[in-house]
């Protein structure tokens, strides 16, 4: 089973100055669009092999609101709902997501690309602000402690980084909006990590 030990306790984590609404990648939406027609056939390929483990899941694959994979700037950016993997408050993953990150994991674990795995939350919380930090900063750490302890990936590849619920990319007004809100970004990102500190 999974260790979450430690996961009461204030977690470390990299943040940034955050804005109220999400950014338009350089050159604008239209150029998000275009990214993957762009992208190195290496990406594109590692891309259709993820999509192809999670065509496997047992039972069915996850709806593509669930999980969304995309070509970006930095890499490839895999999207997963947090309401699909964690239950409402908890940093802990739910046992029927288990095997979507066990598909995902099958095919990051060998790769030699750094990841980083950022932890976003909703609004709902109000003015307990810190509520909002620490939520996204524990699921986010609950996914590399995965990848690492049920997976063997190499903890110098990873970074966990904590947005709480400054960077949305749905409206707050409605439950739908909040419920995209709550989700975990994982990038694989285009460099590899630096081995050769001399």
């Amino acid at each position: 089973s999974l260790d979450v030990a430690g996961l009461d306790k204030p977690p470390i984590f990299e943040f940034e100055l955050a804005t109220d609404s999400p950014r338009p990648p350089r050159g604008g939406f239209k150029a998000q669009a275009s990214l993957e027609s762009d992208a190195p056939a290496k990406l594109v390929k590692l891309k259709s092999e993820i999509e192809k483990k999670l065509d496997d899941v047992p039972g069915q694959r996850p709806p593509e609101e669930v999980v969304r994979l995309d070509v970006v700037e930095e890499g490839i950016r895999i999207r997963l709902v947090a309401t699909y993997f964690f239950d409402q408050g908890s940093a802990n993953l739910r046992p029927t997501a288990i095997p979507v990150i066990d598909a995902i994991a099958e095919v990051l674990a060998p790769l030699a690309n750094n990841m980083r795995v950022e932890g976003h939350s909703d609004s709902a919380r109000g003015g307990n602000w810190f509520s909002n930090w620490e939520i996204s900063s524990k699921r986010a750490l609950t996914v590399i402690r995965y990848l690492v302890q049920a997976h063997s990936v190499d903890p110098i590849r990873l970074a966990a980084t904590a947005f709480a619920n400054n960077r949305p990319i749905a409206q707050s007004e409605t439950e739908e909006g909040r419920a995209l809100n709550r989700r975990i970004d994982l990038f694989i990102l285009n460099e590899t990590p630096e081995t050769n500190l001399d």
